[in-house]
């Protein structure tokens, strides 16, 4: 007790009269022992009781309220009760208050907020603010889905602070007004009315954060640019470019040079009840940012005019609809989720990080991280894209329920991996794995022809094509050997037949026999990225003028 009181009393220093209460107190607590004070404090209770037994009731709630939690430095369990002092004799004049009292309490806490920074006035923390607070607990700010999320925690039962002889709050140091500062900025980056601008939702355990260093005085919608939505599938008809252009044009008012802002992105996951994480952080430049959205808009582009039927909204009518926009975000969305051969989704994994699309968007990705990007979409993705093909051929719509979007942008997905490993449509559209593609599209069709018209609508389980493309995929050269024995008898048919069809079939073998003397040198063996060129052009079948394509 006496050292606790001899050092608030030096951080008190010169007590004002209207608090002369505090200082009598002070100096009489100051010659207690701890032994003194129990044996005193015992004797009291015993004679109040003993005087009185109805005294009882009151000192009962001693036991009631009290916490039998051990200080962290006890270790014998018991009751531990906090204990106010005051003393009978606080008033010798007019205009003086008692230690218990709330103008006693706030001018306490002014002068030891007022010590704690003189104390501390020549320290400064790790942002070279004052250090006055650096050992208070961190503010908590309530984030959407996330619930409270404390900006920074270090908890000492973490045995690997004391590797480094940095404990807790010693570990990073920052004072109280850098922690309000941080506080203030994420509730105001966190607001409603910002979603889709400054924040968005990756996932139902992550949230993305994206601004820039000097704010403009329209918020740039950089997290709606990035993929960051919770709308409905109708809402998702928003366009990257659409969104790019607004985040430019935003970016471009500022009066400050695009060079010297930086655009800061990371996202937040909450890992357990108790822990939240940054788990992505990028910092670019917002002259970068704008050199690469304009990038991404091109690779979206990579892919030549490919239409699918898609149910309208009118039931039970279907309507032509073309490949959308892919997000940086739809990209781990799309590859993480696993697809039959029939064009089902039969799981969902975690092949990607959720981010991974926009480290593609911004150049971080060296080749071999583009590469797996590619391997992992083949692997996961190659039925739908297949199924999908299967389905145009025959005219159909391929039903995905609930997953209606990644057909229109699964293809424009592969699209983009093209570009970023520098191949382009205006050169693949001419190499072997696209022509492989092409060629058996029409086989499809042909095939599809012939059913109707000489097996009157009796279809196979799968048309030629179709159950040709793992196998070109894998061994181009054995696939298209079984190509040709098996489509023989239709091409011959398509020749000779005299049915109300027969010029749609002699446009399948004329558009068949076109393209046979494109195929050059056959490789044994597929690249990646080849086979994603054998699933576009199976997927784009036939088309007029693919060198002027104006892509989607």
């Amino acid at each position: 007790m006496n050292e606790v009181s001899s050092t608030l009393k030096e951080k008190l220093g010169d007590v004002p009269d209207q608090f002369k209460a505090l200082e009598r107190l002070i100096a009489r607590v100051s010659g207690l022992t701890a032994e003194n004070f129990y044996n005193d404090l015992t004797g009291y209770i015993k004679k109040i009781v003993s005087d009185d037994q109805n005294a009882w009731d009151g000192l009962s709630l001693l036991a009631i309220f009290s916490s039998d939690k051990e200080p962290d430095d006890s270790k014998i369990a018991g009751l531990a009760v906090s204990a106010f002092f005051d003393i009978k004799d606080w008033c010798d004049g007019s205009n003086c208050y008692p230690v218990a009292h709330e103008e006693t309490c706030n001018w306490i806490n002014q002068r030891l907020l007022n010590a704690d920074t003189i104390k501390h006035s020549y320290l400064k923390d790790a942002y070279g603010g004052d250090i006055s607070g650096f050992e208070e607990t961190f503010p908590e700010v309530k984030m959407p889905q996330l619930g409270g999320v404390k900006l920074r925690s270090m908890f000492k039962d973490s045995k690997c602070q004391y590797r480094y002889g940095s404990i807790e709050s010693n570990s990073f140091i920052v004072g109280r007004e850098y922690r309000k500062k941080f506080a203030g900025s994420l509730a105001w980056i966190k607001k409603e009315d910002n979603k889709g601008k400054t924040w968005g939702v990756v996932s139902g355990k992550e949230l993305l954060f994206a601004y820039p260093s000097v704010l403009p005085a329209t918020p740039a919608p950089i997290a709606l640019m990035f993929g960051c939505s919770s709308q409905s599938e109708k809402d998702q008809e928003t366009l990257f470019a659409s969104c790019a252009s607004d985040v430019i044009k935003s970016l471009q008012g500022i009066s400050r040079s695009i060079k010297d802002i930086d655009i800061n992105v990371f996202v937040l996951k909450k890992m357990d009840k108790a822990r939240t994480k940054v788990v992505f952080h990028r910092n670019l430049t917002a002259e970068r940012l704008i050199q690469v959205a304009e990038e991404w808009k091109r690779a979206c582009d990579n892919v030549s005019l490919i239409n699918i039927k898609e149910w309208g909204e009118q039931k039970g009518v279907a309507e032509i609809v073309g490949l959308r926009d892919v997000f940086p975000l739809d990209i781990a969305k799309s590859l993480n989720r696993v697809w039959k051969m029939d064009g089902t989704s039969a799981s969902e994994v975690d092949a990607i990080n959720s981010t991974a699309g926009i480290d593609l968007l911004i150049g971080n990705l060296d080749d071999a991280g583009v590469s797996h990007l590619m391997s992992i979409a083949l692997q996961n993705c190659k039925g739908l894209m297949i199924a999908l093909g299967a389905a145009k051929n025959k005219q159909e719509v391929l039903n995905a329920k609930g997953f209606r979007q990644y057909k229109r942008i699964v293809p424009t997905i592969f699209g983009v991996l093209l570009y970023k490993q520098n191949i382009y449509k205006e050169v693949y559209m001419k190499s072997i794995g696209r022509i492989i593609g092409n060629m058996l599209s029409i086989a499809d069709q042909l095939h599809l022809l012939y059913c109707e018209k000489v097996r009157k609508g009796s279809m196979p389980p799968q048309l030629i094509g179709n159950s040709l493309m793992v196998a070109a995929m894998e061994s181009p050269v054995n696939a298209l050997a079984q190509l040709g024995l098996r489509l023989a008898p239709y091409l011959g048919w398509a020749a000779t037949n005299n049915t109300d069809k027969a010029g749609l079939s002699r446009y399948y073998l004329k558009a068949y026999r076109d393209i046979v003397p494109q195929v050059g040198e056959i490789p044994q063996r597929f690249t990646d990225a080849e086979k994603a060129q054998v699933l576009l052009g199976y997927l784009a079948g036939i088309q007029k003028n693919e060198e002027t394509e104006g892509g989607k």
